[in-house]
């Protein structure tokens, strides 16, 4: 199997073991997160307000087609409840270096400012604990905030060795209306310099300016 498939494999592990722990959810009845989109290259959510210019050559998967991905890639019940209640709406990828990013939105329930670090921490502790379970390990190396697109987004550097891959995955998370919104960036230990973690996240910005700004 490519490095890339297999890191790419272990990125949407971790972000369906994240989805699928602490992250709480609000009933069936809350609309769905709008649709991002994607137009010459770039990913846009108009309801986020914020567009990703997705670097050349990477391959590019919308809602859709994440959704069948993700089904194919676990059977466990748990990961395919999570699955259909959390939007991941693109999954871009090199495949040539397996580095990625990949945005989600999950409904939040009873989340907010205040509580809104709690359900994070406890979600990555979950994931921490499974992991462990399975004889892994995932651990949390620095937290910082990040502004992304205009929005403070709280990062968690994590690392974990699946196989003989050690993966730097950086989990970026902010509320956008009722929504926890997830930016994971996975820079590939075999990238380059385009490829690191500022070089990926700088290619996010604002579809359109706040009024009065």
């Amino acid at each position: 199997m490519k490095k890339y498939v297999r890191i790419l494999c272990a990125v949407l592990s971790i972000i369906m073991l994240l989805s699928s722990c602490s992250l709480p959810f609000f009933p069936k009845e809350l609309e769905p997160f709008e649709e991002g989109m994607i137009a010459g290259g770039t990913y846009f959510n108009f309801q986020a307000n914020f567009k990703y210019s997705v670097p050349v050559g990477w391959e590019i998967k919308t809602r859709s087609e994440t959704k069948n991905i993700l089904a194919n890639t676990n059977s466990n019940s748990s990961f395919n409840q999570a699955n259909e209640k959390v939007i991941v709406d693109l999954l871009a990828g090199s495949n040539t270096t397996g580095s990625s990013v990949v945005i989600l939105f999950a409904p939040a329930s009873n989340v907010s400012g205040k509580n809104f670090d709690a359900e994070i921490d406890k979600a990555i502790e979950d994931a921490k604990t499974q992991f462990s379970g399975a004889g892994q390990d995932f651990q949390k190396m620095e937290q910082f905030p990040q502004t992304i697109s205009g929005r403070e987004f709280r990062v968690d550097l994590m690392e974990t060795t699946l196989e003989d891959i050690t993966l730097q995955q950086y989990i970026c998370s902010c509320l956008i209306d009722s929504y926890i919104c997830l930016v994971f960036i996975t820079p590939s230990p075999i990238g380059g310099p385009d490829e690191t973690f500022e070089a990926l996240v700088g290619r996010f910005s604002i579809i359109k300016e706040p009024t009065g700004s």
